[in-house]
């Protein structure tokens, strides 16, 4: 089984990433000692801190490929963005500031960390007018998302994608609501966003371990191998909203040190 990740900071010195080609391919090897043959990179593009524009992207990626071929490591690298998003949006990636997941249907959307953002069900609305496929990157992180996961309900039945962060099982802001993301089959893909070689790795093997005792290997395979190659391969992806599954509500009063986990799908 391949496994690929949609999400990630590699290119160097763009973006509070990599900062450097050696820190590129020294998280490559981490990627392959983790088990990935391949990855998109998802540099930011946000207009209050990092604007890593296509061509910076583009640029980055051939660079490391180049670099990949001379170490001659056997890895596949994809160009895209992670696009924090806000009313130009749908304009910046017509106009080709920003990148589509390697030019596919898919874009990887970040929201506002604290406040909903208000555009959000108008602006994917638009972007599938476009024929575009929103996923909503690191869902699991947002405030709001923490607080009521139903959040997400409207959008994943219009057809919109969550995906979801390796690292959010051992983070205590996140990791229940990450719990409650895969028993409810509210997320569709799985990644690392992983920005260096040290801070916020790719090293996760641990993460990887830990996800197959919580989701089936059926599961495991969706989230990690088939649908990120059909991002890349810019395949269709079913949002599956019928088979969501209605949040517990004795499981809302439980506490999270008490809470008994089964394995999911």
């Amino acid at each position: 089984m391949k496994l690929y990740d949609i999400h990630t900071h590699i290119v160097f010195g763009v973006d509070d990433g990599s900062r450097s080609i050696e820190e590129s391919i020294e998280m490559i090897k981490q990627y392959i000692d983790s088990g990935f043959s391949g990855i998109i990179a998802t540099s930011h593009y946000d207009k209050g801190r990092y604007l890593a524009t296509k061509d910076k992207v583009l640029n980055g990626v051939e660079k490391i490929k180049e670099e990949l071929e001379r170490h001659n490591i056997d890895f596949e690298i994809y160009p895209g963005n992670e696009i924090q998003i806000d009313t130009d949006t749908i304009k910046d990636i017509n106009d080709g500031k920003v990148m589509r997941l390697n030019d596919s249907r898919y874009v990887l959307c970040e929201l506002p960390f604290l406040s909903k953002p208000n555009y959000a069900e108008s602006l994917f609305y638009e972007m599938q007018l476009n024929g575009w496929v929103p996923i909503i990157a690191h869902a699991e992180r947002y405030s709001y998302v923490q607080e009521d996961p139903d959040y997400l309900l409207p959008f994943i039945k219009s057809g919109c994608l969550v995906q979801m962060n390796l690292s959010s099982l051992n983070r205590p802001d996140s990791r229940d609501v990450s719990y409650k993301l895969l028993e409810r089959n509210m997320v569709h893909l799985l990644g690392t966003d992983a920005h260096q070689s040290k801070w916020r790795s790719p090293e996760v093997k641990e993460e990887i371990e830990k996800i197959k005792t919580i989701i089936s290997e059926e599961k495991f395979e969706l989230l990690l191998s088939t649908n990120p190659r059909k991002v890349i391969d810019n395949k269709k992806i079913s949002s599956d909203y019928n088979e969501i599954r209605q949040e517990k509500k004795d499981n809302l009063k439980s506490n999270k040190k008490d809470r008994k986990w089964f394995k999911f799908w």
